[in-house]
């Protein structure tokens, strides 16, 4: 917002909550206060945000619920500044600062009042003052004027001052809630895709650090048959060995030129058991090779599919879920009268699991993979295998099983579940589980995508 602009939001806003109680303070958004005002019978929201480019005040309409876990600075607002009565709303002429003094007293001066400060520029910052203005809290560094909390608040030296463009009507607060809510849907947008490259390369880090690690598991192993001709040896040369023995030198028959050859031995096993053990070792080398060559060919598979962007598509970004009902998850329509609900976080797989789900509601889960909690939920009766093989397959696909094109998904009714004692969100026990598995790579799973409500 630009000098001109905050001076017609506040030209709209100073008279409809200076003199009002001030009844509530949340944090809607990160670097965001809201504060409620009860004023002429009616409860009014002001705004005022400082997160990077996003700047803002104005009377609110329509803002998002608080999500759990508000900052320090909005505590210690909530504790200062409520229950109490607003004073005053001023702009600092000509600079994007904007002051709103609250009194926890009638007496409108003394240790009872406090003052939120935003600087509403780039990037702006808000300040809690007390009643002589020294600073009790502010978010993020101290910047260059190098304000801490027990300091006297300076204004910025002309940071946020602009020119004047004249007379400014006020904005509908309905048109600035629109402008930032488009703003903060592109830096969501932003935000995810950001997280989803990092998610895609530390998938592939993860990937390509196992895929040496086999390589090398496999190198060892192809060298069974030496490990077999030293068996072999030992075992023709059983006279030479004796109990404490560190090595033998024996002849290499498996040579045309016959020499002699140095085996190192175990000094605590016997003669029998060190050639035993030579024999044994051979033979878990032989048969390990097909495993883990089969390991091999499957993680190399997997990260060409992420090479090639297929891997991990970026989701949209989690909403902050409300206390109760079904909202806040994904939610995808499966046959008609049953729906499929997904978890986004391991808070919001607590409260789906335990709190939304019935009894008799099938829970899926990805069998020994991490991933989202997702609850198959109909009319009545049992669930058609068409909705079991939907759910099962958005289990696999909000989960690790996504890189790997498929797996098994296991799932019971929710009545089988319970929490571990002491556990973590979103930690379930499981008994009485089917197991199903899905394959992701089909058009099924495109279908079903397109299906979200």
């Amino acid at each position: 917002m630009t000098a001109d602009e905050i001076a017609a939001a506040v030209a709209e806003a100073a008279p409809r909550i200076v003199g009002g109680a001030l009844v509530r303070v949340r944090e809607p958004l990160p670097g965001h206060l809201a504060l409620e005002v009860r004023h002429g019978g009616r409860n009014l929201e002001l705004v005022i945000g400082v997160a990077d480019g996003l700047a803002r005040i104005h009377l609110a309409r329509d803002l998002p619920p608080t999500p759990p876990g508000p900052s320090p600075f909005c505590l210690r607002a909530r504790k200062r500044l409520r229950p109490g009565r607003v004073t005053a709303l001023f702009q600092v002429p000509g600079d994007r600062v904007v002051f709103l003094r609250v009194s926890q007293h009638r007496d409108q001066e003394g240790p009872w009042q406090s003052t939120l400060v935003a600087e509403l520029f780039g990037r702006g910052r808000l300040f809690l003052l007390d009643d002589r203005e020294r600073v009790l809290a502010c978010t993020g560094p101290g910047g260059p004027r190098g304000l801490m909390p027990g300091e006297p608040y300076r204004l910025p030296e002309g940071g946020g001052a602009e020119g004047r463009d004249g007379a400014v009507a006020a904005i509908d607060g309905a048109t600035l809630e629109a402008r930032y809510a488009a703003w903060l849907a592109a830096a969501a947008r932003d935000g995810a895709a950001r997280d989803a490259a990092r998610r895609l390369d530390a998938e592939r880090r993860r990937i390509g650090r196992r895929i040496a690690n086999l390589e090398r598991d496999l190198a060892r192993l192809r060298g069974w048959e030496a490990v077999q001709r030293e068996a072999e040896l030992l075992a023709g040369h059983r006279h030479l060995l004796t109990r404490g023995m560190a090595r033998v030198t024996v002849t290499d028959w498996f040579d045309p030129a016959c020499p002699p050859r140095e085996i190192a031995l175990d000094p605590a096993l016997a003669p029998e058991d060190n050639v035993a053990a030579r024999f044994r070792k051979a033979k878990r080398a032989r048969g390990g090779i097909a495993t883990v060559a089969e390991r091999l060919a499957r993680d190399r598979e997997a990260l060409a599919r992420l090479d090639a962007g297929a891997g991990m598509a970026p989701e949209p970004p989690a909403e902050p879920a409300p206390r109760g009902g079904a909202h806040g998850f994904r939610r995808f329509a499966s046959v008609p009268g049953w729906h499929v609900y997904v978890g986004r976080s391991a808070t919001d797989n607590d409260r789906l699991t335990f709190r939304l789900a019935r009894g008799n509601d099938l829970w899926f889960h990805a069998r020994d993979a991490p991933g989202s909690h997702v609850l198959l939920r109909g009319d009545g009766g049992a669930p058609p295998q068409r909705a079991i093989h939907d759910a099962a397959l958005l289990a696999a696909h909000f989960s690790r099983l996504k890189t790997e094109g498929g797996g098994e998904v296991m799932f019971t009714p929710r009545k089988y579940l319970r929490r571990p004692k002491g556990g973590n969100p979103g930690q379930v026990l499981v008994t009485q589980e089917k197991v199903l598995a899905v394959n992701l790579e089909t058009a099924d799973m495109a279908a079903l995508l397109a299906r979200r409500e």
